[in-house]
């Protein structure tokens, strides 16, 4: 038993990790977009201060320029979307097996009384199908441009 206990919070804690990591990337990068937008920013004020041209804004920007707002105002970026997309896949494939799992191991197992509760099984395997329904269901969204709306 004690051995089982071991091996379950190394388990956790490995998971636990790796969404802890996922985090941090998420935040790295963000935290270097934000700061090189800063310096274009600070070139971009220092042009029009000495009125020099200004400096050519990278492709993204463009694309925000010409959707007349940024993100904020139009909605979630397409990356974030996507996202979404791909955690809800991979929540919903997680839940749905393990659902399944649970409650073929608990019908199957020669306790009476795990083998009366194997529809608690349902529980994740139904929420994994809505996540995994949603997934297909969103396929489609984010992939037009802003001025096709």
């Amino acid at each position: 038993m004690e051995r089982e206990s071991v091996a379950l919070i190394a388990g956790v804690i490995l998971i636990l990790g790796l969404i802890a990591l996922s985090i941090l990337r998420k935040h790295l990068l963000a935290h270097k977009q934000l700061r090189l937008r800063e310096i274009l920013h600070q070139e971009r004020l220092k042009a029009m201060e000495t009125e020099m041209p200004l400096p050519e804004l990278p492709i993204d920007d463009h694309r925000l320029l010409a959707a007349g707002a940024g993100p904020a105002r139009n909605g979630p970026t397409l990356s974030a979307i996507l996202w979404v997309r791909l955690v809800s896949l991979c929540l919903g494939l997680f839940l749905c097996f393990g659902g399944m799992g649970i409650c073929l191991g608990f019908s199957a197992s020669g306790d009476g009384e795990m083998s009366r509760i194997w529809t608690v099984g349902l529980i994740p395997a139904l929420a994994g199908i809505g996540l995994l329904l949603f997934y297909r269901l969103s396929r489609g969204v984010g992939t037009e441009s802003p001025g096709e709306s």
